[in-house]
């Protein structure tokens, strides 16, 4: 009978590795107290754990802890989610809101649990302008974790690491996607889990790392990068921005450049599992969400951006409270729908597979230039928005010149008519 359920678990280990619903949240490899799984990246660009079978001592923890196949036996909501409630925000502090993402309100929650000793993880650009999962202690080392990454972080042992200072009593806020968060949730007891603030993101899904990698490199033709942000705010509110140590800089808008258009506005390069996301949509396992307030009301306009907050816990409810008690935040009410117009990874996770994804991604495991993928996949896909726009806006034009041809016709008919009488 052992020797069976010895079996089972070791073959749900080799399911979780090579399953597509993998999320490379690292919950596997955090969970394992004899490093028998290790989360690396594959060829493809995303992380993935792989498992030694000469360490493992078929415990089961993994499996135990993994939250794709906890979703899988168990569909009902975490015990401690409630009800949603939702809310356009930002910081009070002008700094802090105009270099955050949108609204600033993740770093105005940190400042909470910095001030009360407590200890903040999240994602930050390590020296290598990797994205990794990283802890800071104090408001000074904030600004490293601020600011979006569209590309998957690496997450070490950050969850062992924050469930461990958790069952110490020590303050915790852990800031990351809903499948890491989700992660993090299930390495935690209940008493544990009264001392973690948990925040995830509204998560349109993650990009290839490789593909990110040779697109660093393309940026100034093989000189490094020494800055890089997704999110400045000079052209636009997704203004895309990279420095190179000599002084040169890139700066383009999010829509028009080629990385942001192969990754999100064609899904070319998204993650297996992005496509069918189980940790997307309602009831969330964070005590609150952020997200951008796409579309947001005139009311609640403000030109630094703004943020969606969906608060889901009464603990989350109470940090909030705070900051509005502190005058930290603006907090005005706002509804679900409103903001999943805009945003539907507020409310599903769901989006379409590219038919041609699998290929795309076979040539990123070859290593290819981002100069190559600019001319095979990027510039043809331009070719054909043009020609698209140019058809439409001639359609257009067209509707419009009958619209008013009619018009001219009607005003001359009833010229006529005035003249007959």
């Amino acid at each position: 009978m052992l020797q069976w359920i010895i079996f089972l678990i070791t073959d749900c280990v080799r399911e979780l590795v090579k399953d597509d619903d993998c999320t490379g949240c690292a919950g596997c490899s955090n969970a394992c107290q004899r490093h028998a799984l290790e989360t690396v990246l594959s060829a493809e660009g995303f992380y993935r754990p792989v498992f030694s079978a000469e360490l493992c001592c078929e415990c089961g923890a993994c499996v135990k802890k993994c939250p794709v196949l906890a979703m899988r036996a168990h569909s009902a909501p975490p015990p401690h989610t409630t009800r949603t409630d939702c809310y356009a925000a930002w910081s009070n502090d002008r700094e802090t809101h105009a270099l955050s993402s949108s609204g600033g309100v993740f770093s105005e929650l940190s400042k909470l649990v910095l001030e009360d000793g407590g200890t903040v993880f999240g994602c930050g650009w390590n020296d290598n302008l990797e994205p990794e999962h990283m802890a800071v202690t104090s408001v000074a080392e904030l600004a490293r974790l601020r600011g979006s990454k569209y590309v998957p972080s690496s997450i070490g042992l950050s969850l062992a690491r924050a469930a461990a200072l958790a069952r110490g009593g020590a303050r915790v806020l852990f800031s990351g996607t809903p499948c890491q968060v989700a992660a993090l949730d299930r390495l935690l007891d209940a008493q544990a889990r009264d001392q973690v603030t948990l925040i995830d993101m509204i998560c349109h899904g993650v990009p290839s790392l490789a593909l990110f990698s040779a697109y660093k490199g393309w940026l100034f033709r093989g000189e490094t990068v020494s800055d890089f942000t997704f999110r400045d705010k000079s052209l636009c509110l997704q203004t895309i921005v990279a420095r190179s140590p000599s002084g040169a800089t890139y700066r383009r808008r999010a829509s028009d450049d080629p990385f942001f258009r192969l990754g999100y506005g064609n899904h070319l390069s998204l993650m297996k599992s992005c496509f069918a996301c189980r940790f997307a949509a309602a009831p969330r396992v964070a005590d609150i969400t952020l997200g951008d307030y796409w579309g947001v009301p005139k009311e609640s306009e403000h030109p630094s951006g703004v943020s969606a907050v969906l608060v889901n816990t009464p603990a989350g409810g109470e940090l909030i409270g705070k900051l509005i008690a502190s005058d930290a935040i603006t907090l005005m009410p706002a509804d679900l729908a409103d903001i999943s117009r805009m945003n539907p990874r507020t409310t599903g996770g769901e989006w379409s597979l590219p038919s041609r994804r699998n290929e795309f991604l076979r040539d990123v495991a070859r290593g290819h230039s981002f100069r190559w993928f600019y001319w095979r996949w990027y510039a043809p896909l331009r070719a054909k928005e043009r020609v698209r726009d140019a058809l439409l806006g001639s359609a257009v034009f067209w509707v419009r010149a009958l619209k008013v041809k009619k018009v001219f016709c009607f005003f001359r008919v009833l010229r006529h008519a005035g003249n007959a009488h």
